[in-house]
């Protein structure tokens, strides 16, 4: 067995979505889906991460622009790549 460290956190709010309506209020307008996930990756290291706001009309949206532009890929386990 090859043990692996995984870093992540598992529960960000979205602020906005990409067209800028408002998801959660009291979270900052710059957390848009792919300012999330662009920071997660290239500032903070992280591997994983877990939107708390991924089923909301907008962001669900915002997902399927982004799956359509290959920015994110459906993983057959569940969850997107980035």
């Amino acid at each position: 067995m090859i043990a692996i460290d995984i870093y992540g956190d598992l529960h960000i709010h979205i602020g906005r979505t990409a067209a800028g309506k408002p998801v959660k209020i009291s979270a900052s307008p710059r957390l848009t889906l792919t300012n999330i996930l662009r920071t997660a990756q290239e500032v903070k290291g992280l591997h994983l991460v877990g939107v708390v706001d991924a089923a909301a009309c907008g962001v669900l949206a915002d997902i399927k622009k982004l799956t359509e532009t290959k920015e994110l890929q459906p993983l057959a386990e569940g969850g997107y790549l980035w």
